[in-house]
């Protein structure tokens, strides 16, 4: 039986070459809601999620400040958690709105706040975002 061997480095190379160039681009994540204009807090809006990556675990949805560095810039106690399907969409759910995130009052401009999307495998990557204007 013949057997050829490749050099570790030269597979690693060609690995990451392939991870950097080669294969479709992934479709960028969309999050849409039920209102994002003339919102209130206390208000309850509907959130859905596609483009994210199949099956992808720990999706979270939430609340955030604008601007968000941490899990303290969202909601956390009204954010929703779950796993995309298998065609990368993640169901609907309901964000109850707070008129205040992580320090910022969100009813202070439009934009203040938004519904932010990410996975807690890489939960420093906001995957979609949109803004909120309360009013």
């Amino acid at each position: 039986m013949f057997r050829r061997s490749i050099p570790f480095g030269a597979m690693l190379a060609g690995l990451t070459a392939v991870g950097l160039f080669g294969g479709a681009p992934a479709q960028a994540a969309s999050v849409s809601v039920s209102q994002s204009g003339a919102v209130a807090a206390g208000q309850s809006i509907s959130v859905s999620v596609s483009g994210l990556a199949p099956d992808l675990a720990s999706v979270a949805v939430g609340q955030c400040k604008a601007q968000i560095s941490g899990p303290a810039d969202c909601n956390l106690g009204g954010s929703l958690l779950g796993t995309a399907d298998d065609q990368g969409n993640w169901y609907p759910g309901s964000v109850t709105l707070v008129g205040s995130v992580g320090g910022v009052d969100c009813t202070a401009f439009a934009g203040a706040c938004v519904i932010a999307v990410t996975s807690l495998t890489d939960p420093n990557n906001i995957l979609a975002s949109v803004p909120l204007s309360f009013g």
